[in-house]
């Protein structure tokens, strides 16, 4: 496949256990997420409820809007999604009649972001007592568990043919051009390392020996540690709050150098960072990816407490608040005061900064 990335749209959904791990993005890091957009189905800090039909079927309500041919941007086919599941997920979280999400929880949840302001793990399995990577699923079904590719299109340029259509299904191949006794190629499951070198294969290019970078995280360790100088009575109140925060500190440096964890020639673990540089290694820097989560977003108690000013930032984007920069990243602190002085600007110009927004 002839790789010239910017022409590439793929589309992911990820069903795993979630949870934020850092606000204070580097400048690499932002850089990573430019031209990617986040759904979110928590919309914000905040867990996931589920059941496992809704989880069952979600991946067939994704793969039913975006493996066609478009005739306009996918981030249209987000807002009619949103559209569908924000009404469907908020009744859900009403009925359930507890203090999980009240109503101002329920009125951000199914949001999409293009300025990513955190990054965060994704797990496909998770400890009962483990602060790091615990979120409140009802099931703990391993075959929903998954980071699924659901479309690859190509932006085919209109000038050359105006009726053709904008956005071609290239994976999988678009059911009108298959032969009758071929049988329908299934979501790719990048957790499964062969599935991944797939995809890689798709672009000419070969997926890095992951294996060698792996590690896993000591969460039973620190647990452990904690629960020890907790019960040692020989510790004062005021020397046990320190040595606990000593040791939230080491594991949050542990967790900063982390990447990925594989077992089993599986993709266990994986931080979004990575999971997006990997993508973009494959297919192109500038290829654009919309990227489906239906993970838990609270965040890891072992984030430092100053990280959690960052929190506010966090804001969606929709016709009220369209973004003027590339899709993801944090703003640059240095604009912060410009961007206020542009305030004005954005709501007279509304209508254009969404239409140069709707490129993919």
């Amino acid at each position: 496949m002839e790789c010239i990335d910017d022409n590439y749209i793929i589309t992911l959904a990820v069903q795993m256990h979630g949870k934020v791990i850092d606000l204070n993005l580097s400048p690499e890091k932002q850089k990573i997420f430019n031209n990617v957009r986040l759904y979110s189905q928590s919309g914000d800090y905040r867990d996931v409820l589920s059941t496992p039909m809704d989880d069952y079927s979600i991946l067939n309500k994704i793969n039913e809007i975006f493996q066609k041919n478009l005739n306009e941007p996918t981030i249209n086919e987000i807002d009619k999604y949103i559209e569908f599941m924000n009404p469907k997920y908020k009744s859900f979280l009403e009925s359930r009649a507890s203090d999980e999400y009240n109503s101002e929880d329920r009125e951000k949840v199914c949001r999409q972001f293009d300025n990513i302001i955190f990054d965060k793990s994704f797990s496909a399995s998770t400890l009962p007592s483990d602060n790091l990577f615990s979120c409140i699923f009802e099931r703990l079904i391993p075959e929903f568990h998954g980071i699924f590719l659901v479309s690859i299109h190509k932006k085919i340029d209109t000038n050359i043919n105006l009726n053709s259509n904008t956005y071609e299904l290239i994976y999988p191949i678009n059911s009108n051009n298959k032969k009758p006794e071929k049988k329908p190629e299934k979501n790719l499951d990048l957790l499964n390392l062969s599935e991944f070198e797939k995809l890689a294969k798709l672009f000419d290019k070969k997926l890095p020996n992951l294996k060698k970078i792996s590690f896993e995280l000591p969460v039973s360790e620190y647990l452990k540690r904690e629960k020890a100088i907790e019960e040692n009575n020989a510790f004062s109140i005021q020397e046990k709050k320190a040595l606990l925060e000593q040791q939230k500190r080491e594991f949050f440096n542990i967790i900063s150098d982390w990447e990925i964890t594989i077992k089993d020639n599986k993709i266990n673990s994986i931080k979004m960072s990575y999971l997006i540089k990997l993508l973009k290694d494959i297919i192109g820097s500038s290829c654009f990816i919309n990227l489906f989560d239906y993970s838990c977003n609270s965040i890891t108690k072992y984030l430092p407490k100053e990280q959690k000013y960052y929190t506010k930032y966090l804001t969606s984007s929709d016709i009220e608040n369209p973004s003027n920069r590339l899709w993801g990243g944090l703003h640059n602190k240095k604009n912060k005061h410009k961007n206020k002085r542009r305030k004005t600007k954005r709501r007279k110009s509304t209508n254009q900064r969404t239409q140069k927004n709707k490129k993919y």
